[in-house]
């Protein structure tokens, strides 16, 4: 259970880090490979609690868009 807990904690870390480097003027040649649907999640570009799609980053990062934020990112 505390093992649990400590991945629930670090997954929080990363996405809340992920709006840090999501934006085209911080990493301008991102990548992004679709993942599949996400469920009903916080996107991580603009925290809207909606259905989302995953998508995994060049560099690893994976990552949680709502439609409104794909059309922004031309995804």
């Amino acid at each position: 259970m505390y093992r649990l807990m400590q991945l629930g904690r670090a997954r929080d870390v990363i996405r809340s880090m992920a709006k840090y480097y999501i934006t085209k003027a911080h990493y301008p040649t991102a990548k992004y490979d679709f993942g599949g649907y996400g469920g009903v999640n916080n996107c991580t570009m603009c925290d809207d609690f909606h259905h989302v799609n995953e998508y995994t980053r060049d560099d690893g990062l994976v990552v949680w868009f709502c439609t409104k934020c794909e059309d922004k990112l031309h995804l």
